[in-house]
């Protein structure tokens, strides 16, 4: 079995909807994660003894980095209109950040 893994982080947006606290408001987070891609073997990229471009793991968080996680139940925020829409990701559920 192979193993590649990729560390990095990213920085988000989001509020606790429905919270009756200051966690109500938005605020934002610095995340850290770890992607592991596993397989019997990789594909070679070329002639190189290289099986996955590090980069196209590193472009996993930079898509995430400086985004807004927003409940597909937050009505306010959907229709605030104070937004661009591909800076928000939505999630499921009250709480977007778990």
């Amino acid at each position: 079995m192979e193993k590649i893994t990729a560390k990095g982080h990213f920085h988000v947006a989001h509020r606790q909807l429905g919270y009756d606290g200051k966690c109500a408001y938005v605020h934002g987070h610095t995340w850290r994660g770890t992607f592991v891609v596993c397989a019997e073997s990789f594909p070679r990229l070329e002639d190189i003894d290289m099986s996955v471009d590090f980069g196209a793991l590193k472009d996993i968080f930079k898509s995430l980095d400086h985004r807004m996680l927003v409940s597909s139940r937050d009505e306010a925020f959907l229709h605030s209109g104070l937004f661009e829409p591909e800076g928000v990701i939505l999630l499921p559920g009250n709480n977007p950040s778990v």
